[in-house]
């Protein structure tokens, strides 16, 4: 019975949360003022409703769709377009995927399903300069000699055909 009630109480401290916020309410009855200062209740916890919610709908919603790289593999994967030299090396130009409205980071946060964040609207296939122009973390990982020819008017830009 012990290990029952061990199993329940650890089920129920990760479903539910008690809370307790003082408050004061003053309200006036036949003259006289009565006033409460706390009040107690029980809230779900995140986990809780999103296996509540799993549940309901036989996990539809909360999970399936392609992996990132199952998505990008069916979309031709990356590949090399052109190698550039430049002062501190060569840069490789190629085909990349980027994230544009719901971002990996979000998805680990939240616990996102695959098939809402890696799909044809939130995934785009562009180039490593396009990627670079509209991601500042990609930039970063661009060539010191490439970075000062990359740019929306630079000699590599949006446009620039490789």
């Amino acid at each position: 019975m012990n290990k029952l009630g061990n199993t329940i109480s650890s089920w129920f401290k990760n479903s539910f949360q008690a809370y307790a916020k003082e408050s004061t309410n003053t309200i006036i009855i036949n003259g006289k003022p009565i006033t409460t200062t706390i009040d107690v209740g029980i809230k779900a916890t995140k986990q809780y409703i999103a296996r509540a919610l799993g549940s309901a709908t036989g996990n539809v919603w909360l999970q399936g769709g392609k992996t990132f790289a199952e998505y990008k593999a069916v979309r031709g994967g990356t590949q090399t377009l052109a190698k550039i030299s430049t002062s501190t090396g060569t840069q490789r130009i190629s085909t990349e995927f980027h994230h544009v409205f719901i971002t990996q980071r979000m998805q680990r946060t939240y616990n996102l399903p695959n098939w809402a964040v890696n799909n044809r609207l939130n995934v785009w296939k562009l180039n490593t300069v396009q990627h670079s122009l509209i991601d500042p973390y990609r930039y970063n990982f661009l060539r010191a000699g490439f970075k000062p020819d990359v740019g929306w008017f630079g000699k590599y830009n949006w446009f620039t055909k490789f």
